[in-house]
């Protein structure tokens, strides 16, 4: 008898513990969210705004804006992977967030361009890093 009482103890214990951490989880996943959004839009942000500062709007045979604007430039590739794992971050919780609510072509192409979105500025970061690499050389 002691055997089946302490296993009802057991499945129910087991089940608050699932609410507990399912509740636990709608609590975090909205905040975390938030972070790595407002995270990418500052990073991402500042990254573009030192590549604006540091390349001049009339580009030239002249290389000189590439020593001047050196460590802005090279600031601004430092800054841009940690803004596309935090976009990645923001993606991962809004998709989780959706849960199993998210229709399949929509989680489809919600991932595939932000993956697209995110190659593109990494290959603009490598474009403007190895222009920095030539003019060096």
């Amino acid at each position: 008898m002691r055997d089946t009482h302490d296993l009802k103890n057991l499945e129910v214990n087991a089940l608050e513990i699932e609410i507990i951490q399912r509740e636990y989880r709608k609590l975090n996943t909205p905040k975390a969210a938030s972070i790595a959004g407002i995270l990418f839009a500052v990073l991402f942000a500042l990254s573009l705004i030192l590549l604006r500062l540091a390349i001049p709007e009339a580009i030239s045979t002249d290389t000189n804006w590439i020593e001047t604007g050196k460590t802005q430039i090279l600031l601004a590739l430092r800054l841009m992977p940690f803004a596309g794992v935090s976009f990645l971050w923001f993606v991962g919780v809004v998709r989780d967030h959706f849960g199993e609510f998210e229709d399949k072509f929509f989680s489809t192409v919600f991932f595939g361009s932000s993956i697209l979105f995110l190659a593109m500025v990494f290959t603009s970061m490598a474009v403007i890093g190895s222009i920095l690499f030539v003019a060096e050389n």
